[in-house]
């Protein structure tokens, strides 16, 4: 099997349609959910939804201020990659002067769960946000 290798750079726009793929790829749970809608594009332009950043503000996560998003496909999944985009991830947040992260996971999706766990994450009792279909975690910095 070829070694994978993976850059972490900031995101240009030349990217997007790998962005695209990637999201349409692990949608279904962490899993490809390529040909479950009407069309591929239908998930990834769900990220317009981060747009709207306030519709992520719920009671209880004032001390996880900042939220974060990743997907991996397979061959990029046990290998340091995730782990490193997160350290990433979190020296940008606290250079921000956040003092935590939250991420939000898919119940179906145990895999994310457990990444998340082992990195530090502890499920948030949170308000009702009125999602059922998702679990919140969050991990100090």
């Amino acid at each position: 099997m070829a070694e994978t290798t993976a850059l972490i750079r900031p995101y240009r726009p030349a990217d997007h349609d790998a962005v695209y793929d990637v999201c349409v790829r692990t949608a279904d749970a962490g899993g490809d959910a390529r040909g479950l809608y009407h069309s591929d594009d239908l998930m990834p332009d769900l990220i317009a939804l981060h747009y709207r950043p306030e519709r992520l503000v719920w009671p209880g996560l004032g001390e996880y201020p900042a939220h974060l998003h990743i997907d991996l496909l397979p061959p990029f999944q046990g290998a340091g990659h995730g782990r490193a985009l997160m350290e990433t991830f979190y020296a940008a947040a606290a250079g921000a002067g956040a003092a935590g992260v939250h991420v939000t996971v898919a119940k179906a999706n145990t895999g994310a769960i457990g990444f998340y766990r082992r990195l530090g994450f502890r499920p948030l009792e949170l308000a009702e946000p009125g999602e059922t279909t998702v679990t919140c975690l969050g991990r100090g910095l």
